[in-house]
């Protein structure tokens, strides 16, 4: 429930630090949730371990965002999450589409639930794990076809594989499956 003008409602972790969150939950920020600060070298490096809850920050304005990334991420430690936790992603803001977010999460292991831990702050974004680097990804859905009957803004609800209504790709090429949550944008 902490306020501040700019980054780090919650927590800022500075750049080049690799402090060890566990067994916390950061909620009901504003100003962001947990903002991590890039740098000339070394970005911040953190932890996770436990159960962390990293959920319903936002910034002034109501825009959800929790894990903050200042800049280019890659975060290695969070392989000792356990099932509960719950962390929103939030792209740094000058990643646009096409581009991929130039960030990923080094899993260190099978063992993490990562599809109910990790999401998306951002509208039209997913996070997906990639099998050969043992990584999550965060990338932006570029396509959808076809448009046939529905009008921009309508939830996707139906994807038949017999008959295939919607077809959406990531913008590293994947194809989504469930289509449930997005919209025509």
């Amino acid at each position: 429930g902490n306020t501040a003008s700019d980054e780090g409602g919650g927590l800022y972790i500075g750049a080049s630090c690799m402090p060890t969150i566990s067994n916390i939950s950061i909620t009901n920020n504003i100003g962001d949730g947990v903002y991590l600060e890039s740098g000339s070298n070394y970005g911040a490096q953190p932890s996770f371990k436990g159960k962390v809850i990293i959920n319903d920050n936002t910034d002034s304005t109501g825009k959800a965002k929790n894990l903050v990334f200042g800049g280019e991420f890659s975060l290695n430690n969070i392989g000792n999450l356990v099932n509960g936790s719950k962390i929103g992603i939030t792209k740094p803001s000058d990643v646009e589409a096409p581009y991929n977010a130039p960030f990923a999460f080094a899993l260190g292991g099978d063992d993490i639930p990562w599809e109910t831990i990790f999401f998306s702050d951002e509208e039209g974004y997913e996070i997906t794990r990639s099998s050969s680097t043992n990584s999550l990804n965060v990338v932006k859905i570029i396509t959808i076809m076809p448009y046939t009957n529905y009008n921009y803004g309508d939830l996707i609800t139906v994807r038949k594989d017999y008959d295939i209504e919607f077809m959406a790709f990531l913008s590293d090429g994947t194809e989504v499956t469930d289509l449930s949550k997005w919209s025509i944008i």
